[in-house]
């Protein structure tokens, strides 16, 4: 393996720590100290995000609340469903890794090409590459799916600033305003 070689100002060689390639191999930028941000300040971009209640339909109002109503369960089911994909991407990656094993142990007992071991050695190859194709299917599933909830809890975030600046407005309180804005969608 090369050595991690950095030359200091005086130009002079000098090799990385343990600590510092570790860092540098985890994705650790430069060791420079981070300056603390300044906080945020409500400029015109942040204007621009404030909501305008009058501009909103009576019909937008409603599905703000029907959204946030039935949020959690949408929600859930997506979570159950993360859940469910790790679990079977972790089955398969150990069926694989046993597989792998297998094929190994094969090929170190493997004396002569004549083998009938080479068929099953070939057998088992062409398994592994199934395996892994299901395995980045079910990764790929996997990122749609946090992709989703990503997007909803943005959506949630979104209608519940909608609720939150219709109940100040309305002065009916959350709860109230959210079933009676439910029911009224749903009739």
């Amino acid at each position: 393996m090369a050595r991690l070689i950095r030359r200091h100002a005086s130009r002079r060689l000098g090799r990385r720590s343990r600590a510092e390639r570790r860092r540098l191999s985890e994705g650790g930028g430069s060791a420079r100290p981070e300056e603390p941000q300044a906080p945020a300040q409500d400029d015109d971009q942040n204007q621009a995000e404030k909501l305008d209640l009058d501009s909103l339909t009576d019909q937008e109002v409603d599905y703000a609340y029907n959204y946030l109503f039935f949020f959690y369960e949408a929600h859930g089911s997506l979570l159950l469903k993360e859940v469910e994909l790790l679990g079977e991407i972790e089955n398969y990656r150990e069926m694989k890794t046993s597989l792998d094993l297998k094929i190994r142990t094969l090929k170190a007992a493997t004396r002569s090409p004549g083998s009938d071991n080479v068929k099953r050695i070939r057998g088992a190859e062409r398994r592994t590459e199934e395996l892994q194709h299901i395995i980045d299917h079910l990764e790929q599933d996997l990122t749609n799916t946090r992709l989703e909830q990503v997007v909803a809890e943005e959506k949630y975030r979104w209608y519940a600033r909608i609720v939150d600046d219709n109940v100040i407005a309305d002065k009916e309180g959350l709860l109230f305003g959210l079933l009676g804005h439910v029911f009224r969608q749903g009739q």
